[in-house]
């Protein structure tokens, strides 16, 4: 049985990493969509469905959202906290991608239940084949 196509939601608001991210996604063949939103607040919007993100057929609810910890306003931290907190979203995979593993972060966001954890590369190849590995598991997780 094959899993139904990724719809990936990415948070990142650091340009550069942005344009890493949005370059991965755009050439990953598991991925249906991927969308890349530069701030927590407008993932929150995204998420709840509120305008302009209410049409669905154009704006699907993700299937894996990719996290960076380390946002301006409302942190990853904040963020990953309310999706945990939102019965809707409870079980919804999050990986997060940090330009580095700050302990402290990386295990109060364990607490909050993520999924996996991938450190920002500089490698596109390393990085793109992670992500692919990520999206892989966890589509056998849900054809299983």
């Amino acid at each position: 049985m094959v899993a139904p196509p990724f719809h990936v939601l990415a948070v990142e608001d650091e340009s550069a990493d942005a344009e890493f991210i949005q370059r991965i996604g755009a050439q990953n063949p598991l991925a249906a969509s991927f969308r890349l939103l530069g701030s927590a607040e407008e993932a929150r919007v995204y998420l709840d469905g509120d305008e302009p993100y209410n049409d669905r057929s154009r704006f699907p609810m993700p299937n894996l959202i990719l996290l960076d910890l380390k946002l301006r306003r409302m942190s990853g931290l904040d963020l990953l906290r309310w999706i945990r907190q939102t019965p809707s979203l409870r079980s919804m995979p999050v990986v997060v991608l940090s330009g580095t593993a700050n302990h402290t972060d990386l295990n109060r966001a364990y607490e909050l239940g993520i999924d996996g954890y991938i450190v920002k590369s500089i490698d596109l190849k390393g990085l793109a084949e992670t992500l692919s590995g990520v999206m892989v598991t966890l589509a056998s997780q849900r054809a299983g």
